[in-house]
Order: structure tokens, then sequence, then C-alpha cells
């Protein structure tokens, strides 16, 4: 399934409808040909660019990256990659197509970023398991580690 953010396809609807509005106010062929090409890139850009996100993500092997406990990621330099389990606690930025989930387990808890929405539909609560990259995230003058995920499975 094809996944663009909502800025995607509001900026794709508007480029539409101004493009059919100025078409049917001047009825001119040639500012119709002009047009529907860009609007054409308009939304092409962006789903080209989730299906070679996902086919990248989709190369990759991962299966040699080992099951750890969050608590443990503390002890991890950046840029190691990481699996890990746990729930889904919440969820944000489902709307720019690069979800935010706050994942908790035993040990603790941590922000996983992702690359790419996953495949399937991810709800609070969900038992997952997520491999990727462990990074800095800086907001509000507090520097902590987040995992940079590339894959995320139910389990």
């Amino acid at each position: 399934m094809l996944h663009m953010s909502v800025f995607a396809y509001v900026s794709l609807g508007m480029a539409t409808c101004i493009t059919l509005l100025a078409y049917f106010m001047s009825e001119d062929a040639q500012l119709a040909l002009t047009m529907v090409p860009m609007v054409v890139l308009l939304g092409g850009i962006p789903a080209l660019m989730d299906v070679l996100n996902k086919r990248h993500v989709a190369k990759l092997d991962l299966r040699h990256v080992k099951l750890g406990r969050i608590k443990d990621l503390a002890k991890m330099g950046i840029g190691e990659q990481v699996r890990i389990s746990g729930t889904i606690d919440a969820i944000s930025h489902k709307w720019l197509n690069r979800p935010k989930y706050k994942v908790v387990d035993s040990s603790g808890e941590i922000g996983v970023y992702m690359f790419v929405a996953p495949r399937q539909s991810i709800q609070c609560g969900d038992q997952i398991e997520v491999v990727g990259t462990l990074r800095w995230s800086f907001g509000f003058g507090k520097k902590e580690k987040r995992l940079w995920g590339l894959q995320l499975e139910k389990i």
C-alpha cells in the first residue's frame, strides 16, 4: 500500500483544484498541458520515494542483529544496530509518514522513529519487535538516545 504524508496529499489536492479551476476559467488547452505534468510530479515524487524507501529497507539483511533490552541501549554506542521487543505505549507523527513510537519493555522505554511507515497497522498496546540504529535526539534542553527504526513487525 502506498503511504504518503498528509502534506503530500493536501498539496496534490490543492494543485489539482487550481489546475482544474484555471483550465475551466480560461479553457486554454496549452495551460492544461503545462500544469498537468507538474501535478503528476507533485504526486509522483512522494509516491516514488515511498516505494524506493520500502525497497531499500526490504533488501537489508538484519538477521544478525541480536535481541536486547531497552536498558542495555544506554551502554551501546551511537550508530550501533539493535533489536528490541516491547509494547507500543504511544504513537505520534503518523500523518508525516514517519511515525514515532514509544516502546516499553520491563527494563525501560525508548522512542522509535521509523525510516518508513510499517506495512502493518500498528496500534497502542501491540507487541512489536523493531530493528534500527541508535542515534542522538535533541529536544528542549535534553539529549537522549533514540532508535531510528528500519524494520518493525508485530509479534
